[in-house]
């Protein structure tokens, strides 16, 4: 680097050099830039540019495992995280072994044709590229996120795909793209593949909204519905099988007879509070990695849904989000009779245990006195940030989805709410991570 270059500027050769790296010589050159004093947002923002860019072969997984980076360093841009260097480490190496360094280097162009919708719909990758950037430029990022809401259509549903716009508008607002490529790339090269697929399902969404039944508590109504209903073997981890009219559908038409007198505000926000209590009280979680994956997308597309260009859209894409969360609960959450399950009355005194209670029980596996401690220390903003680190310092993927599908909930009850023994549960069900080791 010249003495009168800036970081910034170098953002090229950076992630040209990831690029040349084999997984045994990265912690070779992190320690180099780091004694060359190269401040960690600015190698965070290469990282990324190095995994969104597309790769001569790509599949599902390798989208989740971008997701999944991305959230990684979305929460080391807002945390007091002190091993940021050793996480940025783990993840180039993750980087390289799972997504490969085959990357397609150049910018696709075209004569621009048509407009973004179009591109979508007939799946023309480069002409969705194009018409993105063009988009982004004229009118920002949410005009392209509300070009996701299609008139009438609460989609996507079932797909990574909110969670790819959500983490794209988000490190696209703190980095500016290197060169010209826009952080949108990727998510927009996803959305043409999905909105031309023949494998989409049709959206279910309620018959009809009433107040036919006056539910005092309807967080525990709703919980009532879910658990009642009736369960067989082949619902079990098959999630499409549980997305039909007459189980999903029988589901929110149950729901939606005391939902006629909320706000979309309230209908998004009792879907929050329902899915945390429930993952508390289900004695066994299914597939918990694929279960937070789900999670987190369908949170993401409660905050896409903001940008609707009417209420009523609005609603169809928080119904959306609804139908796609009452088949998950069915898939995952398993309502076993006869299993000890936690109460969500009779809490003990909080002074009789501390945050050192919480990450023995984390660290233990112990997933039930995990759940006490946590509700019993409450949702303060400093224990959930020592969540947050804790679970991005082990790599964990599932308790950080779970993290962020909550978080962005967080200022509606910032002292106190049920969602973290939700995200401790998971954090303890999950089996150990990358453990950290060196690159500090």
């Amino acid at each position: 680097m010249k003495s009168a270059q800036s970081w910034r500027s170098i953002g090229v050769s950076l992630v040209d050099q990831i690029d040349q790296l084999s997984v045994y010589e990265v912690n070779d050159w992190i320690r180099h830039w780091r004694t060359h004093n190269l401040p960690l947002s600015e190698l965070s923002r290469a990282l990324w540019h190095f995994v969104v860019s597309p790769r001569v072969r790509e599949n599902a997984d390798m989208l989740y495992e971008r997701i999944d980076m991305g959230r990684a360093l979305l929460s080391l841009n807002t945390s007091s995280c002190t091993t940021g260097w050793a996480v940025v480490t783990r993840l180039i190496q993750r980087a390289l072994v799972m997504l490969g360094q085959k990357r397609i280097r150049n910018t696709l162009r075209t004569s621009g044709q048509g407009d973004l919708k179009t591109a979508w719909l007939t799946g023309s990758l480069r002409l969705a590229e194009w018409h993105t950037e063009r988009q982004l430029r004229l009118s920002g990022p949410q005009s392209v996120l509300a070009l996701t809401l299609p008139h009438g259509m609460p989609q996507p549903v079932l797909t990574f795909l909110p969670s790819l716009w959500q983490i794209s508008v988000q490190l696209g607002q703190w980095w500016p793209p290197i060169l010209e490529v826009p952080d949108f790339r990727l998510a927009t090269r996803a959305q043409a593949q999905w909105v031309s697929s023949s494998h989409r399902v049709t959206p279910l969404v309620p018959k009809t909204e009433s107040s036919g039944v006056r539910a005092w508590d309807p967080v525990k109504y709703v919980i009532d519905i879910i658990q009642s209903f009736p369960r067989s073997d082949i619902m079990t981890g098959n999630l499409f099988t549980c997305y039909t009219q007459d189980i999903t559908g029988a589901l929110l038409d149950q729901v939606a007879r005391s939902t006629s007198g909320l706000s979309n505000r309230r209908l998004a926000a009792l879907l929050i509070e329902v899915s945390a209590q429930l993952i508390q009280l289900t004695p066994t979680i299914h597939h918990h990695d694929q279960f937070s994956r789900h999670l987190l997308a369908l949170t993401d597309w409660l905050g896409i849904s903001r940008f609707a260009c009417s209420e009523q859209d609005e609603r169809l894409a928080i119904w959306g989000a609804w139908g796609w969360f009452l088949a998950l609960s069915m898939a995952y959450l398993d309502p076993a009779e006869g299993t000890d399950t936690l109460s969500l009355t009779n809490l003990a005194d909080p002074e009789s245990c501390d945050e050192q209670d919480l990450w023995q029980a984390l660290a233990d596996h112990n997933e039930k006195d995990a759940i006490e401690v946590a509700r019993k220390l409450g949702d303060v903003y400093q224990l959930w940030q020592a969540i947050e680190d804790e679970a991005l310092v082990s790599l964990s993927p599932a308790g950080l989805r779970i993290i962020w599908a909550y978080k962005p909930w967080l200022s509606d009850k910032p002292f106190h709410s049920a969602w973290l023994p939700a995200v401790v549960r998971i954090m303890a069900q999950e089996p150990q991570g990358m453990t950290i080791h060196d690159g500090e």
